[in-house]
């Protein structure tokens, strides 16, 4: 598999995702939209994605962790 260097970046910062059946489109601060099969953050413990994935999925965010993670630590 070649990834092209335009479905790849550091910046700018997403600032939201959306998902369909045919992939994932992410919205960023700047206005820019990538549109892609999967969306991979490593983007640190503080993660926008990881913060978006959970709003998609309606769990309740408390002090930048899924509400039911902050219960198991």
């Amino acid at each position: 598999m070649r990834i092209s260097p335009r479905s790849t970046s550091t910046k700018p910062a997403p600032a939201r995702i959306e998902q369909s059946g045919a992939g994932a489109r992410v919205y960023t601060d700047d206005g820019e939209v990538y549109e892609g099969d999967i969306v991979v953050g490593a983007d640190g413990i503080r993660s926008k994605i990881l913060r978006e994935m959970w709003r998609m999925m309606g769990e309740p965010v408390v002090n930048d962790f899924a509400q039911s993670e902050s219960k198991n630590t």
